[in-house]
């Protein structure tokens, strides 16, 4: 695999690259993953200028990165160029794969679920390969979004201050006709 950095990189940030790219090497070589090259660039005044973590280039087996490293996004991009479905089922059961093989157990539960929250086929492969449903976080039909899920946090200070509420005799200004001026 041909590996390409960036000169302009400094050194702490080259370091950082090198771990992973040694990481990747690895994975690529035990995983037999078809990868050429391995392309990297850098902005150094804006880390995610170019609004891209990661792409996969299948055609010439290609993967460019961008910005701060991580494990995560290296396994999604490897997952593109076994898998030809773009975020399809396919693709979402070889990264559940790999997130299995090379993250820590509680890493990889963290990082399917994560998935399946954001890619709607995957949330069917979370199930058969977990065997569990994928657990709620809020935000359903019904939900209001965060509010909901604040007064769901705080639900005791909440039936506080409603019953604080209904338990009040003297009316506010804006209640009493003329109150307020």
């Amino acid at each position: 695999m041909y590996v390409n950095v960036p000169i302009d990189m400094p050194e702490r940030e080259r370091q950082r690259w090198y771990q992973l790219i040694a990481w990747t090497e690895h994975i690529v070589g035990v995983e037999k993953i078809d990868c050429e090259i391995l392309q990297m660039h850098w902005h150094p005044a804006n880390p995610w200028a170019c609004g891209i973590r990661g792409e996969a280039h299948t055609d010439v087996m290609t993967l460019v990165l961008c910005g701060t490293p991580n494990q995560r996004t290296m396994l999604h991009e490897l997952a593109h160029l076994e898998a030809t479905d773009g975020h399809g089922a396919e693709w979402a059961r070889r990264l559940m794969e790999l997130h299995r093989r090379w993250l820590s157990p509680r890493r990889a539960l963290r990082a399917d679920r994560s998935i399946a929250y954001r890619y709607p086929a995957a949330r069917k492969v979370y199930s058969s390969v977990r065997g569990a449903r994928l657990p709620l976080r809020g935000g359903g039909k019904e939900s209001r979004g965060a509010s909901d899920r604040w007064e769901f946090r705080n639900r005791a200070r909440t039936a506080a201050a409603r019953r604080h509420e209904r338990s009040r005799t003297i009316p506010y200004p804006w209640e009493v006709p003329g109150g307020l001026g």
